[in-house]
Parts: structure tokens; C-alpha cells; sequence
């Protein structure tokens, strides 16, 4: 297959480190360089079986440059291969998604991690323990807790559990992205309680469209987060914890909009257009 391969091009992009077997097998047909851009999954996971594969450390050493999505990532991938020097950091950002903030009697937030691989990757476990915590305590504030994202279980026994009135929970099951912009510009917190990440594009997404972001110290989310303290890290990897800010934020709501406009003011110097380019200018080096 690769023998009839024909392209009018001078670079291969990889993206996702799974591909990097298949781009250097290419690259070696077509005698062109090869790059691959590296997100979450690829170096929290995969690396752990494909590291045991000789075509993928051959496929290390030859990749002209290995791009990562935070110094996290790039922190991972040197632990296995510190030899290798060919290596550059590029946020991703995003593009301007429309800035929304408007704070009502109920405080909105927004979980989009979904329960995937059947496990609690993305901290969907924790938040709905949060929640049965929260349904036990006497609230001065309504909140609605905003549940999308895919392979959502069924949550009927959980939301007949639910008995406090200052408590709704919506199940907005699996979104296109149109509609992910769409809750983000309704919600007003967006919560990421994953137990691991590179750097989520959710939270660009939030950023951008007007919401408090309050995640998991985890990946690269600190290094974007504390910039400005345009966002609130959890003190630990817990439902309690989730727990605890959402209460102080419900007791203090105008803090709400401080962080969102100092959110909007960081993702600014953030766009994709720029990750964009200067992949581009990687490319002809």
C-alpha cells in the first residue's frame, strides 16, 4: 500500500503519538520528515504499551519534532526519552467563541467530561459525589448542575435521589460543538474534575466564553489557570473538595464574574490562529 502512496507533500503531521508507527513508516517510502503533536491520552495512557513496541521508540527517533500541548506533557515524555532534544511546547488556544456572562438565581455549571472507557478519568464519579453531598446541606443559593459528555450512564436512581430544592440537575448526554459553545455561554461555572490531562480544549472554551473554570491540579490546566489566577484549582483530587469550592462560591457569587473576566483576559493571548502558525513555521524550518 505504501509502494503506491503518492502525495504532493513535503511533511507529515501526526497527530495523537499512536501515529507516530504509521508516519515513519511513510516517511521512510516517501523521504519526508514527519512531526507529531502529543495530547493527554497519548503520554497519561498509551505511551505505558507502545513504549514496549521497537517501531514505536524507532518512530521517536526519527520524528523531526515532537510538539506537546503543555510542559507536562513534554515533563512525561522526557522522563522516557530524555535523549531526545527535538522537542516544542504550543498551546493550542482557541478562537474568539463570544464572550456571555450573565449570573441569574441559579448559579449554572457545566460537567462535559462524560463517564468514557467506563472509568472515572474525567472525574464524573466525583462530581455526582459532590452533588449527593450537597443535597445534605442547607443552601441559601439554587444551582443546576449541567451533566453532558459521552457514554453517560443511567443516571435515573441518582437524579431520584435528589431532595433539595435549591438543587436541578439537567442530563444534556453527548454534544457537537456548536452545542458545546452554546452551554458554555449559558453556564457560569465550568468544572473540570478530571484525574489526569494534557490541557483540555474545554478549557480554552470556557475561558473564552465567560465562565469560572475550577479544575483538577492535573496536567497542564495549572499552568494556564494560575495565570492571573484566571481560575480556581481544587486543593485535591475529591468529591469534598469539589464540594467546598462550590459552596464558597455559591456564598460568595460575585467572585464568579471577577475570575471570568480575568479568564477572558488570559484566553485573549491564547488564540488558535497563533498554534496554527506557528505550527506552520515548524514545518518550514
Amino acid at each position: 500500500l505504501l509502494t503506491r502512496i503518492q502525495l504532493n507533500a513535503d511533511v507529515i503531521h501526526g497527530s495523537g503519538g499512536g501515529t507516530l508507527i504509521f508516519a515513519n513508516s511513510i516517511s521512510k517510502n516517501l523521504d519526508i520528515p514527519y512531526i507529531i503533536q502529543y495530547i493527554g491520552n497519548d503520554l497519561n495512557y498509551d505511551i505505558k504499551l507502545l513504549i514496549k513496541l521497537k517501531a514505536y521508540t524507532e518512530g521517536i527517533q526519527n520524528c523531526a519534532y515532537h510538539g506537546f500541548e503543555s510542559y507536562a506533557l513534554e515533563s512525561i515524555f522526557k522522563s522516557y526519552f530524555p535523549q531526545i532534544a527535538n522537542r516544542v511546547v504550543l498551546y493550542r488556544g482557541t478562537n474568539d467563541l463570544g464572550y456571555k456572562f450573565s449570573m441569574g438565581d441559579e448559579t449554572q455549571v457545566l460537567y462535559l467530561g462524560g463517564f468514557p472507557y467506563g472509568d472515572d478519568i474525567k472525574g464524573g464519579s466525583l462530581l455526582l459525589n459532590a452533588i449527593m453531598s450537597l443535597n445534605k446541606r442547607r443552601l441559601n443559593s439554587n444551582i443546576c448542575f449541567n451533566i453532558g459528555g459521552p457514554e453517560i450512564p443511567d443516571l435515573s436512581k441518582f437524579l431520584q435521589s435528589i431532595t433539595n430544592e435549591k438543587i436541578r440537575v439537567k442530563i444534556l448526554g453527548a454534544l457537537d460543538h456548536s452545542e458545546v459553545i452554546s452551554e458554555m455561554q449559558k453556564s457560569n461555572i465550568l468544572l473540570i474534575p478530571s484525574r489526569s490531562e494534557g490541557l483540555p480544549n474545554v478549557l480554552w472554551e470556557g475561558l473564552s466564553t465567560g465562565n469560572l473554570v475550577i479544575a483538577n491540579k492535573v496536567g497542564g490546566i495549572p499552568e494556564i489557570l494560575l495565570e492571573d489566577d484566571c481560575g480556581y484549582l481544587l486543593e485535591n483530587i475529591s468529591s469534598k473538595s469539589i464540594e467546598d469550592a462550590l459552596l464558597n462560591f455559591l456564598a460568595n457569587k460575585e467572585l464568579i464574574e471577577k475570575y471570568a473576566l480575568r479568564g477572558r483576559n488570559v484566553v485573549s493571548n491564547y488564540s488558535y490562529k497563533t498554534f496554527v502558525e506557528n505550527n506552520i513555521n515548524l514545518l518550514t524550518k
